[in-house]
């Protein structure tokens, strides 16, 4: 389980503290001298609030679009999709931030950055901010949320009749070509970062590939620390208690799994986290004699235990059905840890985190067909499209067969890099820069620093060890 972007649950309540929404909304209040404002509210089944922009766009506005559960039904039941929009000017370019979570205020792509371009960032079905009344699992499909995108886009290209360019990260890049495969003629370009094609349930490349990273001994010192972990359970687990504890009392997260079940979950995901994170990482890999203490400190900098709350697994949980029916999952090395969980049960068919975390009562078969659709289509008609990977990051290797394909797609692997990446860190960035130029008729320029989905956020707040 990878780090992302996840904001803190009160984030909209924050804001509205903070006086970030203006009085004014649809077609009614101040200050709207271009008519953009009531254009946007003027759109079929749109509502708008204006904001306060982030950044140096001009304005900035939280969108509520009308869509239907089901596209292809015309009679379907409808749900709010919430989006932001950042404006800076209608001449100027158009990128659809697709994400394959919940879309905020102050999410920044970086392709906006270097088109100097306007952006809609947009809420995933199903995620906090477009969830059905229904929640009917069946209508969760990668076709659907494209059919979502395919709709802003018709509707706000009455407004935007300008270039075009989707970009997501990780699941979010799933999204942005999975949109482009149902609907190729929306966008001129598309540029994905870290973005996993994963063929099952349990998919071992990563896990193949994990293996081989670093030195001669580092995948043995990796799994040494796990086996300590375990091995050294009671010394760990007041630090585990306590890290519940602290979040509970601060951040009111639910805990339904005991303390024993969260240190086992964490000791699973620490390889595919040790990579995924690495430059984000504050400390090193300890040796297995270090004390209880300096273990439980380099986990917490590895694997984000929040996750395992009852509250992110209730946020992520479209995430884990959307992975084991359509979008695959990474396969654990329990091997070496099997006579050490007592939680955990080794022989799991699926990816055990994600078993656990899956909505229950609902269909969970894995329709291969799905991915092996969307790469087929890359393959043969997926031009104008840049994917960009770390060398480091595990998910790299499930890339392989687009780097050479029938098309004009651009694929860069760069060394040193993990999962959070950005297109600045790139030594043949300018190649990047010159195909869009040309893609999109448009002058495209270096951001000067990391922006938006690409970097990784500050922690809520580390907690006090002693």
């Amino acid at each position: 389980m990878s780090i992302n972007n996840y904001r803190n649950m009160f984030l909209i309540a924050v804001l509205l503290v903070a006086g970030r929404f203006f009085a004014c909304s649809g077609t009614s209040g101040p200050e709207d001298p271009d008519g953009l404002r009531r254009r946007i509210a003027e759109l079929e089944g749109v509502n708008v609030v204006e904001l306060v922009p982030y950044y140096d766009f001009s304005r900035e506005f939280l969108i509520e679009i009308e869509q239907p559960v089901d596209h292809g039904d015309s009679a379907s039941a409808t749900f709010i999709q919430r989006a932001y929009l950042l404006h800076r000017d209608e001449a100027s370019p158009m990128v659809l931030a697709c994400g394959g979570y919940a879309a905020y205020s102050d999410d920044l792509h970086e392709m906006s950055v270097a088109l100097d371009a306007n952006q809609i960032a947009v809420t995933h079905r199903y995620f906090s901010g477009a969830v059905p009344g229904s929640r009917n699992y069946d209508f969760l499909t990668t076709e659907q949320a494209a059919a979502d995108l395919h709709r802003i886009v018709e509707l706000f290209t009455e407004i935007y009749d300008v270039s075009w360019l989707s970009s997501g990260f990780g699941k979010g890049g799933i999204m942005a070509l999975s949109h482009r495969r149902f609907y190729p003629d929306d966008v001129a370009a598309t540029v994905v970062y870290a973005t996993p094609f994963l063929r099952s349930q349990t998919d071992v490349r990563p896990l193949d590939y994990i293996r081989e990273l670093g030195s001669d001994n580092t995948h043995a010192r990796i799994q040494m620390f796990q086996e300590a972990l375990l091995h050294r359970r009671s010394e760990i687990m007041p630090y585990i208690l306590k890290f519940i504890n602290y979040t509970a009392y601060h951040y009111y997260y639910g805990w339904s799994l005991n303390a024993d079940a969260v240190l086992e979950l964490a000791v699973l995901e620490y390889p595919f986290d040790y990579w995924s994170n690495y430059n984000q990482i504050d400390s090193e890999l300890p040796d297995t004699s270090e004390s209880a203490e300096v273990l439980f400190g380099h986990l917490y900098d590895t694997v984000w235990l929040e996750y395992f709350s009852d509250d992110y697994i209730a946020y992520l949980m479209p995430y884990y059905y959307q992975s084991l029916t359509e979008l695959g999952a990474v396969a654990h090395d329990c091997e070496h840890l099997r006579d050490l969980f007592e939680i955990i049960e080794p022989d799991s068919f699926l990816n055990v985190s994600y078993e656990i975390f899956a909505p229950s009562g609902v269909d969970i078969s894995y329709r291969e067909s799905v991915m092996a659709d969307l790469l087929d289509w890359l393959k043969q008609n997926g031009d104008n499209i840049i994917y960009l990977y770390g060398q480091n990051d595990p998910i790299t290797p499930t890339a392989d067969e687009l780097a050479e394909t029938a098309t004009n797609a651009i694929m860069l692997v760069q060394p040193g890099q993990d999962h959070y990446l950005s297109l600045t860190e790139f030594s043949e960035a300018q190649q990047v820069y010159d195909a869009l130029t040309e893609w999109l008729g448009t002058d495209v320029v270096e951001p000067l620093s990391k922006t938006g989905l690409t970097v990784e956020t500050e922690r809520i707040q580390k907690i006090p060890l002693k």
